[in-house]
């Protein structure tokens, strides 16, 4: 059986800025790969580095959305307590605030 994939056009696909050295790129992905769920935990596992924004693109209605703040908070309620890399914790600072941040626990 062939697994089924949403068709772009169909989806809300999630587009992930990224800091290498003193640039700024969104990162490359295959379009089944970024829902937000699959995105929260790429940037939760560090498959995806140093990330500075994430981008939802609405095909449907036409729009894209900052929702990086949204993300970071999604991120430091799953985390809680444990710790996390001093990116991710750089992160949720810049996209959620400094008061939130100081709340994570560096690895």
């Amino acid at each position: 059986m062939t697994a089924t994939r949403t068709a772009p056009d169909q989806a809300t696909l999630h587009f992930v800025e990224c800091r290498f050295g003193k640039a700024t790129v969104f990162v490359e992905r295959d379009t089944a790969d970024m829902d937000l769920e699959t995105t929260i935990r790429d940037i939760m596992s560090g498959e995806i580095e140093n990330p500075v924004r994430v981008l939802a693109v609405f095909a449907e209605e036409s729009f894209a959305r900052d929702v990086s703040e949204d993300v970071a908070r999604e991120i430091a309620a799953r985390v809680q307590n444990d710790p996390i890399s001093h990116n991710l914790i750089g992160f949720i600072a810049r996209a959620a605030g400094d008061a939130l941040a100081l709340e994570m626990r560096a690895a």
